[in-house]
């Protein structure tokens, strides 16, 4: 009964993390149509209301479910065999991880907030470097997604001798 339980919870804790790294990446991808949008546009009414819009998503939806990605990744590798630094595809997606939280959280957020008071008196301001940046983001997601199916590196140094073979995906 208890691996049971174990399982249904590893299943859980999957299916939330994936759902949430897909919305993180959708909302990355709006992101940019957003300020794309803002960018291309010559009516200054649709620029800010892009802009706007792009800032709302941030806050809302973006930001949260960047968290709870990060959160349910965390707790993955922190519950189960393939640890923190064990793999190296896992290392690349914690760093990658970190990385993209930290530039949302000091970078992103003030930004779009500058780039929404530019558009409004018809300038541009940080919106390119936004909307290149939040592709890098979606890129990124969609790259540790590959990472996370392919597993495409081996053990590393932390990984404990006698445990160095790479785990399977699926029951042999």
């Amino acid at each position: 009964m208890a691996s049971l339980s174990v399982r249904r919870w590893r299943q859980l804790a999957l299916w939330l993390h994936v759902t949430t790294s897909v919305g993180w990446m959708a909302q990355a991808l709006a992101l940019c149509v957003l300020l794309t949008t803002s960018l291309t546009t010559p009516d200054r009414d649709v620029a800010v209301a892009a802009t706007s819009m792009a800032q709302v998503l941030d806050g809302r939806l973006l930001a949260p479910l960047a968290n709870a990605s990060a959160f349910t990744g965390f707790m993955l590798a922190a519950a189960t065999g393939w640890g923190f630094f064990r793999y190296r595809w896992v290392l690349v997606k914690f760093v990658i991880t970190l990385v993209q939280l930290h530039l949302g959280i000091f970078v992103l957020g003030s930004a779009l907030a500058d780039s929404a008071a530019a558009a409004t008196t018809g300038g541009r301001g940080p919106a390119v470097p936004l909307a290149v940046g939040s592709a890098l983001m979606a890129g990124a997601i969609a790259f540790q997604a590959w990472v996370s199916v392919a597993k495409p590196w081996s053990t590393t140094r932390w990984m404990p001798a006698d445990r160095r073979q790479v785990a399977g995906t699926a029951p042999r």
